[in-house]
């Protein structure tokens, strides 16, 4: 069937409603998740539990309006790529599935993990992608202008970088069924751990990080150091992808201990915080 330029122009309100849509449910998403960490970790807590604050810096309100600029821009790359799922499942080319029953109980929270461990190799091999030097200069280098984020950073990218990080939405739907709420869920779940990631002060433990199990996690740290030293550390929920091909920062365990054991807080983060 021909599609005339009056069909396409006809449906443009419609379409910029839906984004207008998607870009609302994903900045609130945003507003209430890393929002949230930093307001009850940098403002609330940030005095009581200085002494874990991983850099003895505190970010200031410049960096952070940037964070959320760059963010901005990210929640309109996150409506453009919830259309495309939604043309996928309207064409019938994505599996996504909205009735329980058709795969069952058991598939629906094993489909969860599923795309945990997905997201996790695709994020891991991206992530390297982004440090080539080309892509790094041109693309990648917008998120490590942040050498010691905030949650606020959970979404600072170059819009081709924010491309490339919710593409696993669309990879999902097209390479496995997956329920709408797992969907919905996983996205939740990836902002979580992601302002979690940025969160610049380090919560568990002492020798977490050393534990057979708590090694194989992803900390605030873990993180934090691939920011201040822009190599190293590229997984997102699990360690074991920097394990396996020799990327995990080889003083990680050293420095996450430092952190988490520490006693009284660095002098100059406590005088700052209190000012």
């Amino acid at each position: 069937m021909d599609i005339s330029l009056a069909d396409i122009l006809s449906g443009l309100p419609h379409l910029a409603g839906q984004m207008a849509d998607s870009f609302f449910s994903n900045g609130v998403r945003y507003i209430l998740i890393a929002g949230f960490a930093y307001f009850l970790v940098h403002i609330v807590l940030a005095v009581w539990y200085a002494r874990k604050r991983i850099q003895n810096v505190t970010p200031d309100g410049r960096q952070i309006s940037r964070e959320i600029q760059y963010s901005i821009g990210t929640l309109i790359v996150f409506a453009a790529l919830d259309l495309i799922v939604l043309w996928l499942h309207e064409t019938g080319l994505s599996q996504l599935y909205f009735h329980i029953s058709d795969y069952g109980w058991w598939y629906f929270f094993a489909s969860f993990l599923i795309t945990i461990l997905i997201h996790d190799a695709y994020f891991y091999f991206i992530h390297r992608l982004m440090h080539w030097g080309p892509v790094y200069e041109r693309v990648h280098k917008v998120h490590h202008s942040f050498t010691n984020p905030t949650p606020w950073a959970a979404y600072a990218f170059h819009p081709l970088e924010a491309m490339l990080e919710f593409g696993i939405a669309v990879v999902l739907v097209l390479v496995m069924p997956i329920h709408i709420i797992v969907l919905l869920a996983f996205v939740h779940y990836m902002l979580i751990m992601n302002s979690l990631a940025h969160l610049g002060f380090e919560f568990f433990p002492k020798g977490f990080a050393r534990h057979p199990i708590g090694r194989w996690f992803l900390t605030a740290t873990h993180h934090n150091i691939h920011h201040r030293t822009f190599r190293y550390n590229y997984g997102f929920y699990f360690t074991f992808w920097d394990r396996m091909l020799g990327t995990n920062h080889p003083q990680y365990e050293d420095w996450f201990d430092e952190v988490a054991g520490r006693e009284s807080e660095p002098r100059a983060a406590t005088e700052e915080l209190r000012a």
